[in-house]
């Protein structure tokens, strides 16, 4: 192996190509897979079938017989039905619908005093990687286009190891709690006893959480519909598309590096200064995955937290959401049906009880603990901005509509009542249009002011409110 002499400023072993395996190149094998070289073999040609020890068939269409008896010693039948039986894969619990491409990338400016990360050492050096996109909560067989938050993640092969960035195309998630994660997914699947999705789920998680509206509003505007994996930050109707073309995003990323076309993101990484840090300061908490800090481009930079996967130079932050996923993300293995929380079903509506209050000192940069920011009425602050400011009267216009039409499908006028007081804290304006256009009202307008009042502390108990 031949090593590429490279001393660097802080003293460290000669580097090695990035793109040095013990056979072929790391580069040669994704350019291959993604089209972008020529020549090589992207097919399989070997022999049509073989067993698990890559024996050919010797029919691959008859079996071992007496007579018309199969015989238990014919392991190419018995390995290819055994084969068949498991050969479906367990669909993930979120992200299960989606697709990637291959390729590398290339750090444009000098962040050697911000990290030591070998991968960033050097302008415009190339590191491999694979780019993912998917849909979050709904099935693997669902149109890939259909209103949803979009997830990406980037594996960066680097000489030191893999370093996996998970995220969003939203800046912002629907909690800020750990242990809610899977009740903000659960809330958005398909009801188990009917198997059809679930609208009085998913309006009543948001209608009793006010820190999920700000996501909540993103779901429902035209960012819950980009324009395909390739335009994450684009946004159109797809509703005709989805039906016409299931497999929209897959297809049209597929076709278009087949045609040999260059495709690109960009990466933004947005650094706070540790004296910037101070929740009193800002309004809001910094590591509160559902506000995001208000020079944040939102337009082109994405909210995104890394896995327990990191690179020396990388470390965690003391988000609560990125803490536990650097356990939980390898630890997916777990399917189960069950209930989400808050909701209001008569069981869990007045009578939510805290067992244990575990109250972590989580020490910031700053050498302070950071400050909660439940049970104020600035959950809405960033999601009034976003409605007012940010998006365009159109896109108001689509959002309201968007809602509406999903809102109509909930069985139960208490979930309405109270979702629409949530929204009511956003923009009066915003409730009353899509209350406007519900077909059937079994309340007055008047209850939806009068819910929003102390709609910011439903399920905010004192002790979790900050003083």
């Amino acid at each position: 192996m031949a090593f590429e002499k490279n001393t660097n400023q802080r003293g460290r072993a000669p580097r090695v190509s990035h793109v040095q395996t013990a056979n072929e190149r790391t580069a040669d094998i994704i350019g291959k897979a993604s089209g972008a070289v020529k020549g090589g073999k992207r097919e399989d040609d070997g022999l049509y079938f073989t067993n698990n020890e890559g024996i050919p068939c010797p029919d691959a269409e008859h079996s071992k017989t007496i007579g018309v008896l199969p015989l238990a010693s014919d392991v190419f039948l018995f390995q290819k039905q055994q084969h068949f039986n498991r050969s479906k894969n367990l669909e993930r619990m979120v992200h299960p619908c989606g697709s990637g491409a291959f390729g590398y990338f290339q750090c444009t400016k000098d962040v050697t005093g911000l990290t030591n990360a070998n991968f960033l050492s050097t302008i415009g050096e190339m590191t491999p990687v694979f780019v993912p996109f998917s849909t979050v909560t709904l099935g693997r067989e669902y149109p890939d286009e259909a209103r949803n938050p979009r997830g990406f993640a980037i594996k960066f092969y680097t000489m030191e190891g893999n370093y996996d960035i998970v995220g969003l195309n939203f800046p912002v998630f629907f909690c800020r709690d750990p242990i809610q994660g899977p009740d903000v997914i659960r809330s958005q699947h398909r009801n188990p006893r009917n198997f059809l999705l679930d609208y009085d789920a998913l309006f009543d998680l948001l209608g009793n959480a006010a820190e999920s509206n700000h996501a909540g509003l993103m779901f429902f505007s035209d960012f819950g519909t980009p324009q395909g994996w390739r335009f994450n930050h684009g946004h159109g109707e797809v509703t005709r598309i989805c039906g016409e073309n299931p497999d929209y995003s897959k297809r049209d990323l597929w076709n278009v590096i087949e045609a040999g076309e260059e495709v690109t993101w960009t990466a933004h990484v947005q650094v706070m200064q540790p004296e910037d840090a101070d929740a009193e300061k800002l309004g809001f908490d910094p590591f509160d995955v559902t506000k995001y800090p208000e020079n944040f481009h939102r337009d082109v930079e994405q909210a995104a937290f890394s896995s327990g996967s990191m690179v020396p130079g990388i470390e965690d932050s003391s988000d609560p959401l990125l803490q536990s996923r650097m356990f939980f993300y390898r630890d997916t293995q777990y399917h189960r049906i069950d209930q989400y929380a808050p909701n209001t079903s008569p069981m869990n509506s007045d009578q939510i009880q805290v067992k244990h209050l575990i109250k972590l000192a989580t020490i910031l940069l700053v050498g302070k603990a950071t400050t909660s920011m439940k049970g104020k009425k600035n959950e809405y602050g960033q999601a009034r901005d976003l409605w007012t400011k940010v998006i365009s009267e159109q896109q108001r216009h689509n959002t309201i509509k968007n809602t509406a039409n999903l809102l109509q499908w909930v069985k139960y006028a208490e979930i309405q009542k109270k979702y629409l007081s949530q929204v009511y804290n956003i923009s009066n304006d915003y409730a009353q249009g899509i209350y406007d256009l519900l077909p059937k009202k079994d309340f007055e307008f008047a209850e939806v002011q009068k819910f929003s009042e102390d709609a910011h502390l439903w399920y905010k108990g004192k002790k979790f409110r900050s003083s």
